[in-house]
């Protein structure tokens, strides 16, 4: 599960307006919702990949999924140099058989 933290730095909120006015190949509806946006609707971008959606609706996807549902990019993966890993990760090296 993603925690706050990671949610809030991998993500930004902006105006809608604001994607419209830097991208020509935008949508014009929330890609979880299908709610349309409005020019003042304030929306939720993936920073790594730029896909937006209405921030309720992605808040609601960030509680059982850590994926992009549009490209399924991880945004766990914007995270893990700054976190510490976690002991199942370490687990994995010690299969190497180089390893004490």
């Amino acid at each position: 599960r993603l925690t706050q933290q990671q949610i809030t730095s991998a993500t930004s909120q902006v105006t809608y307006a604001s994607i419209v006015e830097n991208d020509e190949n935008v949508y014009d509806t929330c890609p979880i919702s299908q709610e349309p946006f409005t020019p003042d609707t304030n929306v939720t971008r993936i920073n790594h990949c730029g896909h937006h959606f209405s921030t309720f609706a992605i808040n609601r996807w960030f509680e059982m999924n850590s994926r992009c549902p549009v490209c399924r990019y991880d945004i766990q993966d914007d995270s893990q140099p700054n976190t510490p890993t976690l002991d199942n990760d370490n687990d994995h090296s010690s299969s190497d058989p180089d390893t004490p």
